[in-house]
């Protein structure tokens, strides 16, 4: 049936009105790899995405200050540059199932772009950022729970979807500069399912500050996770 129905109403690409797909060959190509990986505390360059050595100093200094609850991920994983077909994708998904579809085709090929470069998940859990009930409502969708699914369809692991919930609405982060960002998410979020001794990769569509990705590993590390690493679809290059 869904063969015949594309007989009858053929797919189109969402950005350029090409035959065939609703995210052509021609689109999937203009999308922009990283080759760079960044670490998420400092944002500067890092190898594989590890969180800088000087980086996890600066966690065990602020623990000694009384700050017990400072922990930071072990690695950012980065895909695309946030620009170009990835930005209007990946804003355009908010908005109606067709775009939506064209969203999932963006994540199906980063999660094979991931594959071709060796990265391993075993024994991890794969855990999408939660959005808002209020949000949800809006959407109908969590975009990062949809690109968790493909990444666990990829990796053959373990999803959980209902580990780590919000605590409160929090307006878009697109609305504040990068120290109001880490303030809007402030306890933000809280874990809803035993993590001790987990593995757990922590997913989201897009990085800009890291301050969402931050601020949800703390929760989860402080939770008694043994490590979080973070996979986001793309990443917002700082000028």
């Amino acid at each position: 049936m869904e063969k015949l129905l594309k007989l009858i109403f053929p797919e189109k690409c969402t950005f350029c009105g090409q035959f065939g797909d609703v995210f052509c060959v021609g689109c999937l190509k203009k999308c922009k790899i990283l080759m760079d990986s960044y670490c998420i505390v400092c944002d500067d360059v890092s190898i594989g995405g590890s969180t800088h050595k000087d980086c996890m100093n600066l966690q065990n200094e602020q623990q000694t200050k009384n700050e017990t609850d400072v922990k930071f991920p072990s690695r950012l994983i980065t895909l695309f540059s946030y620009e170009g077909v990835v930005r209007e994708c990946i804003k355009r998904a908010k908005f109606s199932s067709r775009e939506f579809l064209a969203f999932k085709r963006l994540a199906q090929f980063g999660c094979i772009y991931a594959v071709e470069l060796g990265l391993d998940f075993r024994d991890f859990i794969s855990v999408p950022i939660p959005v808002s009930s209020n949000r949800m409502r809006e959407r109908g969708f969590n975009q990062s729970e949809m690109i968790t699914k493909v990444i666990c369809g990829n990796f053959k692991i373990k999803m959980g979807t209902s580990i780590l919930v919000r605590k409160r609405d929090t307006p878009h982060q697109t609305t504040f500069d990068r120290a109001l960002r880490f303030k809007n998410v402030e306890n933000a979020f809280k874990v809803n399912k035993k993590v001790e001794g987990a593995n757990i990769l922590l997913v989201d569509d897009i990085c800009t500050t890291g301050a969402t990705f931050l601020e949800a590993s703390k929760v989860l590390l402080n939770a008694g996770a043994a490590n979080v690493e973070c996979f986001v679809l793309s990443k917002k290059l700082k000028v």
